[in-house]
């Protein structure tokens, strides 16, 4: 859910404010900067599976969605035009 409400949102912007607000009512349990890494890994996650199901390739892995493009491109000739529309897709 993560993922598809704030792909394309800069999240350095989005997550610290509500990590702040929060806090005045909870004690956070992870740090301001660990959380917008996590939430970063989960927008990259949510990335790759949409282009993993768009466009029928292979699985990611545990990897960032460059890496995953990367792969991609590299081991499985995929056309670097499809990644990016499917990409676009995800912003919408």
């Amino acid at each position: 859910m993560l993922g598809e409400k704030y792909y394309g949102t800069d999240l350095f912007e989005v997550l610290p404010y509500y990590f702040d607000y929060w806090a005045h009512f909870v004690t956070p349990s992870i740090k301001r900067e660990n959380a917008v890494m996590l939430a970063r890994l989960e927008i990259e996650r949510f990335v790759n599976l949409k282009i993993c199901n768009e466009l029928n390739l292979p699985p990611p892995r545990d990897e960032t969605t460059d890496e995953y493009l990367d792969r991609l491109v590299y081991t499985y000739n995929a056309s670097i035009y499809k990644l990016r529309k499917v990409i676009q897709l995800c912003k919408m």
